[in-house]
């Protein structure tokens, strides 16, 4: 190989070194400035425990709260159910108390608006589980892991607190 040869080969590898460096480093920066910025009260081993009669449904607060009063997006919610011998019926809602009255309005996840903010604490807005059993059996639950947009960060946290129903 000839010296010019060898120095557009190089000229090519330091191209793309540079490349490598504008493309990934300021992601690497923006994702460690958001390293420990957790959003939402981190999962615990409280729990809630019940037992219900067969087709009847269970609404129980999920117990995910926000670490802050920031107000965040709820994007997604995914319980992390790990028995379920009673072929269960699980979904999660955001409830919010309704303006001017004692009521609660609950939107299942894919109704709640886009750009809607809220803030998960008790009065403010919480999420709820409904479980509904169709035979007898046990579900758990040990927490959930909540996709969130804050300020623009999308992040996913497991929050929240346990489960467990028994169905007769």
């Amino acid at each position: 190989m000839s010296g010019t040869g060898r120095a557009a080969t190089a000229g090519r590898w330091a191209l793309v070194a540079v490349v490598l460096v504008l493309l990934v480093v300021p992601g690497r920066l923006l994702a460690s400035a958001h390293d420990a910025d957790d959003v939402l009260v981190p999962y615990s081993a409280r729990q809630a425990a019940g037992q219900v009669p067969l087709g009847e449904t269970w609404d129980v607060d999920a117990g995910v709260l926000a670490a802050d009063v920031d107000l965040l997006q709820v994007v997604a919610v995914r319980p992390r159910v790990t028995v379920d011998t009673a072929e269960a019926d699980i979904t999660v809602r955001l409830c919010r108390p309704a303006a001017g009255s004692s009521a609660t309005g609950c939107h299942s996840l894919s109704g709640v608006p886009p750009g809607g903010g809220v803030r998960l604490a008790p009065g403010s807005a919480e999420l709820v589980v409904s479980v509904t059993p169709r035979r007898a059996g046990r579900v758990q639950i040990e927490g959930y892991d909540v996709t969130y947009l804050d300020d623009g960060h999308r992040g996913t946290e497991h929050a929240g607190r346990g489960l467990v129903l028994r169905a007769v």
